[in-house]
């Protein structure tokens, strides 16, 4: 069974949260401002709930293989599932990680947050290839993917030919 976890909060994630948070934080100073202290903490405590609620949706989601299906959990949604056998790619797109089956069809999508050597790693495990969509570092996607690794072939730098 191979578990794959996220790692700490990265930039990506924290960007899908600062907007609210960086506005209730603004109308907290507004208020501040005014000398109206109680609206004023409330709108700064409710930027740390949000800004907290993003920091443990991104660190408790994982993916979980099982020798019989791949679970992907998290807080924010139900956990979803997909036999094992009917993943025949991982493709990393701007915003999400799909696990698709051999027609294209995502089985299984995940937030971003994962490393490309977890992904590499995962690939490996299920000995299926993987796919990198992301364009303009990182925030847009291309239809077509640049193959990362292909499906049971070691790595380029796993060789032990001599240099």
């Amino acid at each position: 069974m191979l578990t794959l976890r996220t790692k700490p909060v990265q930039r990506r994630e924290f960007w899908i949260a600062a907007p609210i948070a960086g506005a209730a934080l603004l109308v907290a100073a507004g208020y501040l401002a005014s000398s109206k202290l109680v609206p004023a903490i409330a709108f700064a405590a409710f930027a740390v709930v949000v800004l907290g609620l993003e920091a443990a949706a991104v660190r408790c989601h994982r993916i979980v293989v099982t020798p019989d299906e791949i679970r992907v959990r998290d807080l924010t949604g139900p956990n979803r599932s997909a036999a094992r056998a009917a993943v025949t790619s991982i493709h990393i797109y701007a915003y999400w990680t799909t696990l698709a089956d051999g027609t294209g069809t995502d089985l299984l999508r995940s937030r971003p947050g994962w490393t490309e050597e977890q992904l590499l790693s995962l690939a490996e495990y299920l000995v299926v290839p993987l796919y990198d969509h992301r364009t303009h570092h990182g925030l847009a996607h291309s239809a077509t993917g640049r193959l990362v690794a292909r499906a049971g072939q070691p790595r380029a730098d796993d060789s032990q030919e001599p240099h």
